[in-house]
């Protein structure tokens, strides 16, 4: 049974990597001809100008840690995790325990929760309307484009991520501990931590978060929304922010102009588009470095994360690029799983 699955999962994984190449094929093609481009992929969308900042990432980034520490001293205390040993006195090939591993995923999905809620209380009390600017509510098609978009991005980040590891091998205690001793208990851990919590957390902190902050900054100020604009009589500017009834205003544009005029002006102030790609090469390097020490995986995981990067920046919500880091999480384990059962049933 876990041989047919695990084939079944190849044989999907192969139709999309061929299906991939070929719409790269034409869309480059296309592009070269003039009749498409780069941008038509996944066209920009406007919204408000983030209002959270770099600082706001370390707040999450510190919770995060805070978090962490917290819940590993008391697993620790109570039995349920190993205490931490030094590079120099741990056993080389030495892998941790079932119950360790289990502790802590856990450890590790509770403190990415413990962030999540924390920057989000925080970020409230700067903005009421935290949550609906922050991208977190997601719109019908997203889901949908989540799913388009994993086909155009994860067959090519598979395919370094095969040749990477033919070079260097991919490293990961968890993967050692299944490959030695399978356990549903273990990969249902896995699969909740792995391919639903971490996937949010990630994409909230690093896409939402540190992407969204840096993208406010490399635009620069924010527009004054009570800023005056010209007359169309061309004599005076107005302050459409603050319109009077005097009768002295009845030599000033008609009241339907100065609505039109101000309703122009809310809107130029209240709706944007990124128009650097910068922050989002930034946040893929920060997001890579974060797996450092898992083999040659930071160099997938550093295009992965542009393609979740540019997602993120040209919709400005959430969804989208959670649905490819899930979907991707979940064929990796699952793929996985099925291969070290197969092996060991065989």
């Amino acid at each position: 049974m876990a041989t047919t699955i695990h084939l079944t999962l190849l044989a999907l994984v192969w139709i999309a990597v061929v299906t991939s190449a070929v719409l790269w094929t034409k869309f480059l093609y296309r592009c070269s001809r003039g009749s498409a481009h780069p941008s038509d992929l996944f066209p920009a969308e406007r919204r408000r100008r983030p209002f959270w900042t770099l600082a706001d990432f370390l707040v999450a980034f510190g919770a995060l840690l805070i978090g962490l520490l917290i819940l590993t001293s008391v697993f620790t205390q109570q039995g349920w995790m190993e205490p931490a040993v030094k590079p120099s006195q741990a056993d080389e090939g030495a892998v941790p325990s079932l119950q360790s591993l289990v502790a802590g995923i856990a450890a590790n999905s509770l403190a990415g929760i413990f962030a999540v809620i924390v920057t989000m209380l925080w970020l409230s009390l700067l903005n009421p309307k935290a949550i609906r600017q922050l991208g977190l509510v997601p719109q019908g098609k997203d889901i949908l484009l989540g799913l388009r978009a994993a086909l155009w991005i994860l067959p090519p980040v598979g395919l370094i991520s095969l040749v990477v590891s033919l070079l260097i091998p991919y490293e990961h205690p968890v993967l050692d501990t299944l490959a030695q001793s399978p356990s549903v208990v273990l990969f249902a851990g896995m699969f909740v931590g792995t391919a639903i919590v971490a996937p949010f957390v990630e994409e909230f902190m690093f896409r939402v978060i540190l992407q969204g902050g840096l993208e406010g900054i490399a635009d620069g100020p924010k527009p004054d929304a009570t800023a005056t604009i010209e007359s169309p009589v061309g004599e005076a500017y107005l302050d459409v922010a603050e319109p009077t009834n005097v009768i002295a205003d009845a030599y000033r544009p008609p009241r339907e102009i100065l609505t039109q005029s101000a309703e122009l002006t809310n809107t130029a102030s209240s709706t944007w588009a990124p128009t650097h790609y910068w922050p989002m090469v930034v946040t893929s390097i920060v997001f890579a470095s974060m797996h450092y020490g898992q083999g040659a995986a930071p160099i997938p995981l550093f295009v992965l994360s542009l393609g979740l990067g540019y997602l993120y920046r040209q919709t400005g919500r959430i969804t989208a690029p959670l649905v490819v880091h899930m979907v991707l999480n979940t064929i990796t384990l699952c793929a996985e799983f099925t291969r070290i059962l197969a092996g060991s049933l065989g």
